[in-house]
């Protein structure tokens, strides 16, 4: 039987500049509300180097993210939120089979992530508005959205939305 886990990455204060990290937050959070309602599993991961260095308002969730108190929150270092982190133990324990993975950034961590997870035989889902990015000098952060939900969707995710 399949078990889903939200995976919430990078949903911080020093990432607040990346587009539509606010509308991002509020759709998460009315997902966090759906998987709390049904009593399924919601990871937030929290990334730290030179410029979310842990304890500063930076690497601190955005304010407006719902984390409770007793959250599950894995630390990580590196674009692969199962690289070197708790992240594989966490959904072992809660027998997850099935991802939804949300946040930022786009062409880094939740990229990464979602290959990583497909890899490892996760059944992935991302929502085509549930991720975001920063312009590069290749395309703008929005276009971000179209480039990603065509290399994901069909390959490694399904790609709800848009």
């Amino acid at each position: 039987m399949s078990k889903q886990a939200l995976v919430i990455i990078d949903l911080q204060n020093g990432l607040s500049h990346m587009a539509d990290f606010d509308g991002v937050v509020q759709r998460v959070n009315q997902r966090i509300k759906d998987f709390r309602s049904k009593g399924l599993p919601i990871i937030y991961v929290q990334h730290q180097d030179e410029e979310l260095v842990p304890n500063t308002t930076a690497w601190q969730f955005a304010p407006e993210l719902d984390v409770p108190e007793d959250a599950t929150v894995v630390a990580k270092i590196h674009p692969d939120s199962f690289y070197h982190t708790e992240l594989q133990k966490v959904l072992d324990d809660l027998e997850v089979t099935d991802l939804e993975i949300c946040g930022a950034q786009s062409d880094y961590c939740v990229d990464t992530t979602i290959r990583v997870a497909f890899d490892r035989g996760y059944k992935i889902r991302i929502g085509y508005d549930m991720h975001t990015t920063e312009d590069s000098k290749y395309m703008t952060a929005l276009q971000m959205r179209d480039y990603f939900k065509d290399m994901w969707n069909g390959r490694f995710a399904e790609v709800y939305g848009g």
